[in-house]
């Protein structure tokens, strides 16, 4: 395995190398134990530590991942640190979130958000500050933040939908 690759204003599909630095570049696969894109895409990364910055990926997995503004569909590590970015999918030990945003954040310990949004967040703690959620599942919430639905709103949420689909069911079963 080479020790270390850069890419400048390239394209290249698959990349396997210990550091691998891309900037203003793209890459289809890249495996490595460190990665750096600046300005750069990349389809799938995985590796030990990824930073991006002002970049982007569909899937990153690796044990730390840091980003700024860039984000990734899905993220898989065990701490995750973003800002000014987001991700649709964010699943880890730890999160951090700087004015970022995501849909699912699942996290096995904390997330810490600060001046972000998510969809879903669930975790042991959760400490959030000027922050918005439509869901949040946690056994300790801090902080100020605004969601919109509580587990008793969820709860009735999901009843209502469940009563619907059942009426709906029960009237296309009777024709």
């Amino acid at each position: 395995m080479k020790r270390k690759m850069v890419l400048k204003d390239e394209e290249r599909e698959e990349l396997t190398a210990h550091t691998i630095e891309l900037n203003n570049s793209k890459a289809g696969l890249i495996e490595t134990e460190e990665a750096i894109l600046i300005h750069s895409g990349a389809k799938a990364i995985e590796g030990g530590h990824v930073e991006l910055k002002q970049s982007g990926a569909i899937s990153i997995d690796g044990d730390r991942v840091d980003v700024s503004q860039g984000g990734a569909f899905i993220m898989r590590s065990q701490q995750i640190n973003i800002t000014q970015g987001g991700g649709i999918l964010i699943a880890s030990g730890e999160a951090n979130l700087q004015v970022s945003g995501a849909q699912i954040m699942l996290a096995r310990e904390d997330i810490n958000v600060e001046q972000g949004i998510a969809g879903i967040m669930a975790a042991k703690k959760i400490k959030a500050d000027n922050s918005a959620s439509l869901l949040m599942i946690a056994n300790t919430v801090e902080g100020n933040v605004k969601t919109l639905l509580d587990w008793r709103g969820a709860v009735a949420l999901g009843a209502t939908i469940g009563s619907i689909i059942g009426f709906t069911w029960l009237m296309k079963s009777r024709k």
